[in-house]
Parts: structure tokens; C-alpha cells; sequence
């Protein structure tokens, strides 16, 4: 059996900011979106979740403040998706318990 490596405080840091973010349904329920869609026009985003604007703007950014998403401006609209791969992971963990 390989042995695993020993995480870093660093991972650990990033970790545990990542699972404490995607730890609020809203978010959990923004990244699942954005997991099987891509990337999402934040209008859209709002339609999904079934969550007020501006209560989605607050969580998106927060989510891209730790740089677990991404966003690009197109006209008007801002597109959201995942800028770190681990948060697929997660939600593939999340998957596999349900």
C-alpha cells in the first residue's frame, strides 16, 4: 500500500477555506451548477439556485475572492465558472454519498 503524503499548512489553510465556503448550500448548489454547465451568465445562476441577485452576488464573489471561481465580462452580462479543479473533486465526493 502507498503511503500518502502529509498535507502542508498551506493545503490544510486552503482546504479548510475551500470545505468552510462550499460548506453553505447556496454556494454548494452554485458550484454543482456551474460543475455541470461550465460556465453560467450570473442571470442564470440566479434562476437555478432559486436565490434573490443580490444574495447570489454575494456568494459568487465571495467563492472568487478565495479563487474557487472565475468570472469574464461578455456586454452586460458577468459568466461565472470554476477556476479550481478541487472543487469538482468535492462535489464528486458529495456524489458518490448521496
Amino acid at each position: 500500500m502507498a503511503s500518502k503524503s502529509i498535507l502542508k499548512n498551506k493545503q490544510v489553510e486552503f482546504a479548510s477555506q475551500m470545505l468552510k465556503v462550499l460548506g453553505h448550500p447556496v454556494r454548494l448548489r452554485i458550484v454543482e451548477e456551474l460543475d455541470r454547465e461550465g460556465e453560467l451568465p450570473v442571470r442564470n445562476i440566479v434562476e437555478r439556485v432559486g436565490e434573490l441577485q443580490g444574495s447570489v452576488s454575494q456568494h459568487l464573489t465571495r467563492m472568487k475572492a478565495l479563487g474557487l471561481l472565475q468570472s469574464r465580462r461578455e456586454g452586460t452580462s458577468v459568466f461565472y465558472s470554476i477556476a479550481e479543479p478541487q472543487v469538482s473533486r468535492v462535489l464528486d465526493c458529495v456524489r458518490d454519498e448521496a
